[in-house]
């Protein structure tokens, strides 16, 4: 199952393939042609798992226990098919490794004082206090209790699944007066 920790993974990842990608730079290749379900090997042949969707610049790995994005420059083509230079253990381990540390950057900006931002980017609050699984939100239309695991890392920052728009509209419909 694809969680949210793993959308906002991709940079990670990114950097840590780029990195083992040099032997598949030093090997003969043609661009990669990648098409969802077409097998993803190894660079000694051994399967690393299936293309689960093309999202862009970005393909998202399905290695039978995670999914994981890489970007499309990680990617050869091979004899026997799409290749990059990690192994299914190898890149697991990677993924292991990123949702880890997102998990550890959440934990810290879940703190008073901290920016929330829509899915777009845009600022939509401010931390104001975090009680148990709560976490207050200062807004231009007041205050709002927002469950932990409503947030995650994202590209701005600490962010919401909502663009600011329909956390705008979220809090109104939360904070208007009962009739």
């Amino acid at each position: 199952m694809r969680t949210s920790v793993a959308l906002f993974m991709c940079s990670a990842l990114v950097g840590s393939v780029a990195t083992a990608s040099t032997a598949i730079a030093q090997a003969p290749s043609t661009p990669a042609n990648i098409t969802v379900g077409a097998p993803i090997y190894d660079a000694k042949g051994g399967d690393v798992g299936t293309v689960d969707s093309i999202v862009g610049d970005n393909v998202v790995v399905s290695t039978g226990s995670q999914k994981v994005t890489l970007s499309k420059a990680a990617f050869a083509q091979w004899p026997k098919g799409l290749t990059i230079a990690m192994t299914r253990d190898e890149l697991n381990a990677a993924a292991d490794q990123a949702k880890a540390q997102n998990a550890q950057a959440l934990t810290d900006a879940l703190a008073a004082g901290t920016d929330v931002h829509g899915s777009g980017g845009a600022k939509v609050g401010v931390i104001k206090s975090v009680e148990g699984d709560q976490v207050l939100v200062t807004t231009p239309k007041g205050d709002v209790s927002i469950p932990k695991n409503s947030f995650a890392m994202g590209a701005s920052g600490l962010s919401i699944g909502l663009s600011a728009e329909q956390f705008e509209a979220a809090v109104a419909q939360a904070t208007k007066p009962a009739a």
